[in-house]
C-alpha cells in the first residue's frame, strides 16, 4: 500500500510542479495532496518536499505556518474573479451563476482572512 501512496504522491507532485510553472493551474493544492500521499507512503519524500526551498515554502504558506504575501493574495483573488466572471458570463443557468458567485465570495473571504 505504501507503494501506491508513493506513486500517487509522485503523480500529484508532477502536477504541482506544472502548476508552479503554468499560470491558472493551482500548483499548491496538488503539492499539498502530494505531501499527504508521501506522509502515508514515503517519509523520505515527505521530508524532502517540506524542506524544498520552493515547494516547502508554498506548503508552509498553505498550512498557515508562514503569512501569505499580500501580492499573492491579490493575484489569487484577481485570477479567481476573472475565472468566475468568464464562467458566469458563459453559463446560461441562473442557479449555476449564483453558486459560482457565492463560492467566489467564500474563496475571497478565505484568502483575505489568512494571515
Amino acid at each position: 500500500m505504501r507503494l501506491v501512496w508513493t506513486a500517487a504522491g509522485i503523480i500529484f507532485l508532477a502536477i504541482g510542479i506544472a502548476g508552479v510553472i503554468l499560470p491558472m493551474l493551482p500548483g499548491t493544492v496538488f503539492l499539498f495532496i502530494a505531501s499527504a500521499c508521501f506522509l502515508r507512503g514515503s517519509d523520505r519524500l515527505h521530508n524532502w518536499l517540506h524542506q524544498h526551498p520552493v515547494f516547502g515554502h508554498q506548503l508552509r504558506i498553505f498550512k498557515g505556518e508562514v503569512a501569505m504575501p499580500m501580492r499573492s493574495k491579490v493575484m489569487a483573488i484577481s485570477a479567481m474573479w476573472i475565472a468566475v466572471a468568464i464562467s458566469v458570463a458563459t453559463a446560461r443557468i441562473l442557479a449555476l451563476q449564483i453558486v459560482l458567485i457565492v463560492l467566489a465570495v467564500i474563496g475571497t473571504a478565505f484568502i483575505s482572512l489568512r494571515r
